[in-house]
């Protein structure tokens, strides 16, 4: 079985931070862009594709700027990761995303 590698990816989103984070927290949000469906329950997610279910657990949780779940199905140390940072040069929002592939 091969390692899996940290991978991380920068996309530039026209969105101002507090649009963009409550996409990456709310079940409505992740539905429209993420999942077919998710469901939560306090910080318990459950994301469907394609007839399956992936279990998560929101990790942290930093308002407009960092959210980080736990997949169920991830070794220890892996992670989902969405960080919201602004461009210094360009003021864009920045989606960086972090995950194990």
């Amino acid at each position: 079985m091969s390692e899996r590698k940290q991978v991380t990816f920068d996309y530039a989103i026209r969105s101002a931070p507090a649009i963009l984070f409550n996409f990456l927290t709310t079940p409505e949000g992740l539905t429209q862009w993420f999942a077919d469906h998710v469901d939560s329950t306090e910080d318990e997610y459950k994301f469907f594709w394609d007839g399956t279910v992936e279990e998560a657990k929101m990790l942290e949780f930093i308002e407009d700027h960092l959210v980080k779940y736990k997949l169920e199905d991830c070794e220890e140390g892996e992670f989902l990761e969405f960080r919201i940072e602004k461009s210094e040069i360009s003021n864009d929002t920045i989606l960086i995303v972090t995950e194990f592939l």
